[in-house]
């Protein structure tokens, strides 16, 4: 991890936009996010390290930003998404959806989430 990384990491996880998920012990996997109304904004910056001013008070959308994760992680990919998705409903009640981007053969797919509300 180079210091760059590091900075970015440092950074999200003081503003409270980075979350990882430990199983027994070990780190599998952690997503980093924006809380906006203009995910623009963040998917296209100039630099994938720079770390935004987004808008926790009252953005309706949470961009993810980055994702790690290593060889099991797979194992566990429903419940790290019901965990993000219970964390982002309870930590940012305003959020309504979540949004992420997609690389894969030179094509972007756009994913959008819609969170349920609570009855």
């Amino acid at each position: 991890m180079t210091e760059t990384d590091k900075l970015y990491y440092k950074e999200m996880l003081r503003k409270n936009r980075l979350i990882p998920f430990i199983r027994n012990g070990e780190l599998i996997c952690f997503i980093s996010f924006y809380i906006t109304n203009n995910p623009e904004k963040y998917i296209q910056r100039d630099n994938a390290w720079s770390v935004e001013e987004d808008e926790p008070e009252k953005g309706t959308i949470a961009v993810i930003d980055q994702l790690w994760s290593n060889r099991e992680a797979h194992k566990y990919s429903f419940q790290i998404w019901n965990n993000l998705i219970d964390f982002i409903k309870n930590t940012y009640p305003l959020v309504k959806k979540i949004r992420w981007n997609r690389w894969k053969n030179n094509r972007i797919y756009i994913f959008n989430k819609e969170l349920k509300k609570e009855k």
